[in-house]
């Protein structure tokens, strides 16, 4: 006999105990270097809304295929545990389960169960970046679909990506990079029909994020997912949220097309603000205003520099420091190399600083930043 328990009671060794949970979410996880399926990747959810990631073995999943199903929920049981991968973590915790060749899962009527459909940890898009402190964390957004850039192509491969742009009801904005298979998801024509009536939203499960020049980057991986359903209470609440009059999808624009929504819900266009010239101590004691677009005009000296995540500077002239973040493009300006690049040596990261970037310090450059909530960083 098996003892039925919570995802949250469930121990290290649980081979005389089930849960009940319903699969949530379904995915192909792929080998790193070969397109070869790893094996299938799942987030269950019980009852009382605990999460945990499972992984299905391909020997196993065959056995299982048409019982595992996106929604369906199931009693499952016995597994193994076994440490959750240090990357694209796609819920909270150290532990997934795995399934083995002793696994059950039989099918359960849900409705007696009410057991939730879904489970996000919705970030502000106004925080994206500035909250991720590990850079292998996946995060969840939600927002209205501005504009989409053109197909281009990159890489020996020669692999389309196209960019998507998310704004919240303020004007925060994010790129989402669409790769490959994600591309074929997003009707850009329907879409920009569509929205002359009303808004796109979409809900944007487990993204990674990525350094930018201009703004935070996300991208999707093989977990994640995009919702469209206005029954979900997360884009309901977001819906109920957005402004009367809202501009159409923009399209094959090069650039986020920004349109401010200042407090009065008015929307205007964006104008082009020259940046103010200011001392580093000048910018120090600016109020920040998550709302603004402001930039700030600043002749300094990197004195510092730290490379771990993205390229940090720290920057002086005679009236104060600072420290600012350098990210993509920007960085590339700077060191003739991308952040990312110079973070990595044969593929892996580096923590001590590369030669290419100690140069830079004690050189004078002219930066123009952007004020954030919790720090100075560039625009």
């Amino acid at each position: 006999m098996y003892d039925l328990v919570p995802i949250s009671d469930l121990p290290n060794r649980p081979h005389s105990v089930k849960i009940q949970a319903r699969f949530i979410k379904i995915w192909d996880a792929m080998a790193p270097t070969s397109p070869a399926i790893w094996h299938r990747g799942c987030v269950l959810i019980d009852k009382h809304a605990n999460v945990i990631q499972a992984k299905v073995p391909n020997n196993i999943y065959q056995r299982l295929v048409n019982v595992i199903m996106e929604g369906r929920v199931c009693e499952i049981g016995p597994f193994s545990m076994v440490d959750a991968p240090a990357k694209y973590r796609t819920v909270p915790g150290n532990k997934m389960i795995s399934f083995t060749r002793q696994t059950v899962v039989t099918p359960l009527s849900a409705p007696d169960l009410q057991i939730p459909r879904y489970y996000f940890r919705i970030a502000r898009l106004q925080d994206v970046g500035t909250e991720i402190t590990d850079p292998n964390d996946v995060i969840d957004i939600v927002g209205r679909i501005a504009g989409f850039s053109p197909i281009k192509h990159i890489g020996q491969d020669n692999r389309p990506i196209r960019y998507m742009y998310i704004a919240d009801e303020r004007g925060h904005m994010v790129q989402v990079t669409l790769w490959s298979q994600f591309i074929q998801l997003f009707d850009v024509a329907v879409l920009h029909e569509e929205s002359k009536k009303e808004p796109i939203t979409v809900l944007c499960n487990s993204l990674t994020v990525d350094d930018f020049d201009y703004m935070y980057a996300c991208k999707p991986y093989s977990a994640s997912k995009f919702y469209f359903d206005k029954e979900i209470p997360e884009i309901a609440q977001f819906v109920a949220s957005l402004p009367q009059a809202l501009p159409p999808i923009v399209l094959d624009t090069n650039g986020p097309p920004y349109d401010g929504v200042p407090a009065n819900n008015q929307i205007v266009q964006a104008q082009q603000v020259q940046p103010e010239k200011v001392t580093v101590s000048e910018f120090l004691a600016v109020e920040v205003d998550p709302y603004s677009t402001q930039q700030y005009h600043i002749v300094a000296t990197i004195a510092d520099l730290d490379n771990r995540y993205r390229l940090e500077l720290k920057i002086q002239d005679p009236t104060g420091t600072a420290k600012i973040n350098a990210l993509g493009r920007v960085a590339a300006v700077i060191t003739g190399k991308e952040a990312s690049t110079l973070a990595k040596k044969n593929g892996k990261i580096q923590y001590e600083a590369p030669a290419e970037l100690l140069t830079i310090i004690g050189k004078t450059f002219a930066f123009t930043v952007l004020p954030k909530e919790s720090a100075k960083y560039p625009g």
